[in-house]
């Protein structure tokens, strides 16, 4: 077993790299949990919106992971140090307790603004697109009758 010797600077410059790719992976998180709460109500089916937010899952653990490792063999030359993976854990305990909570709050009040601000949107738009749709069927249906007049006239 090779055990190699590194100062207590290099040690405490990787406490904090750890500290900071824990916070970024909290980042992550939320960022993928607001494209998720702003997804979700566009999708129908409670099994398509169970597959977005699994992908959403898989996207998180993929780019956490790459930073984890990035940090590994940045910080440590490859060797992995138990207290690395601790403080990782530790900053992204201390992003969601502190920042991530006034995030959940932004995100609760932009993801409520943009769904009232679609609802307008399709509210006019149906009021908008409603009267040629009516004129729309009600050409097909006099087009429909005209047909069969026709038809029956032979």
């Amino acid at each position: 077993m090779d055990i190699t010797y590194s100062p207590p600077s290099a040690q405490a410059l990787t406490v904090l790299y750890s500290l900071i790719v824990g916070v970024c992976g909290g980042i992550v998180y939320d960022v993928t949990r607001l494209f998720s709460a702003l997804v979700s109500p566009f999708i129908r089916g409670r099994v398509m919106r169970s597959l977005v937010r699994a992908l959403l899952d898989i996207v998180f653990s993929t780019i956490y992971t790459v930073m984890t490792v990035l940090l590994i063999y940045a910080g440590n030359a490859g060797a992995v140090r138990y207290f690395m993976i601790l403080f990782t854990a530790a900053g992204t305990a201390l992003y969601l307790l502190t920042a991530g909570r006034l995030t959940v709050k932004l995100f609760c009040a932009v993801s409520a603004a943009l769904i009232k601000l679609t609802d307008r949107i399709c509210i006019h738009a149906i009021s908008a697109i409603s009267p040629l749709v009516s004129a729309a069927r009600e050409r097909r249906l006099i087009a429909r009758t005209v047909r069969k007049m026709k038809h029956n006239g032979r």
